[in-house]
């Protein structure tokens, strides 16, 4: 199977350059850089072209923030990668990870073993990103009802970057919860775990993405606004697992 890692990183983000070449070592393929879109450079004009408020549903509720705007714009330019060199997938990473090597590569094995042409397989960072899961437990892949959040590292099959790409010339939400709505890509993603993946942003010097001086008005609205949001998303993922289950039976 061709297939070559790509690690998503800031040009800015210089301080991150030693973590980046961790992930390089510590990655079981072929492992480079792919330059991020920088959102704090894009122009009104340019993001107008770009995001498309309410385009899908449920309603994303909020602005996208810039950052959110180029992490989606470095998917899409590492699914585009994936096309133009003709790989069968490629395995994206952000520069932001940290990889149990022997976890990880128990993970990786796994979903190769099982990758289909189209296919999205999340390695997700563990709940409330309490270090690396357990290495002796044995690696699963499943086919969860709610995809969980998060785009630190999947392995992208190049029919599913094809699809993705077709989709999102213009795009409503960051790029992990659209992922999430099965409904509208028609890819619906597996998870492999453990996944030998934790986050370390926060020993980084913080999130690229994040307003560090957010409004407290904003923050409260978002309080408020996030799990109404995530509510819609998971009636929407069992109404389409359900009805999905219905055709299958009666087909």
């Amino acid at each position: 199977m061709k297939t070559t890692a790509f690690i998503i990183t800031l040009k800015r983000a210089v301080e991150r350059l030693p973590q980046v070449e961790r992930i390089r070592t510590a990655c079981p393929i072929r492992c480079e850089t792919l330059e991020a879109v920088d959102g704090r450079g894009l122009t009104d004009e340019q993001r107008s072209l770009l995001v498309s408020q309410g385009q899908h549903r449920p309603r994303y509720p909020f602005t996208m923030r810039d950052g959110e705007v180029g992490v989606f714009m470095s998917h899409r330019k590492a699914w585009q990668e994936i096309i133009s060199r003709d790989l069968d997938a490629g395995l994206i990473l952000e520069d932001d990870l940290e990889i149990d090597v022997t976890a990880f590569g128990n993970a990786w094995d796994l979903a190769l073993k099982h990758v289909q042409v189209n296919d999205y397989i999340k390695f997700p960072v563990p709940k409330r990103n309490r270090g690396f899961e357990s290495a002796g437990k044995p690696a699963q892949i499943q086919t969860p009802t709610v995809i969980p959040l998060g785009a630190t590292s999947q392995l992208v099959t190049r029919g599913a970057a094809k699809q993705l790409l077709a989709l999102t010339e213009k795009f409503d939400r960051p790029v992990d919860t659209f992922i999430q709505m099965n409904w509208v890509t028609g890819i619906t993603p597996r998870i492999v775990s453990p996944s030998g993946i934790t986050e370390v942003s926060h020993l980084l010097g913080g999130s690229t993405i994040q307003k560090k001086d957010r409004p407290l008005r904003e923050s409260i609205y978002r309080n408020v606004k996030r799990p109404t949001y995530r509510l819609k998303v998971c009636v929407n993922a069992y109404w389409h697992a359900i009805s999905g289950s219905k055709q299958n039976t009666s087909g």
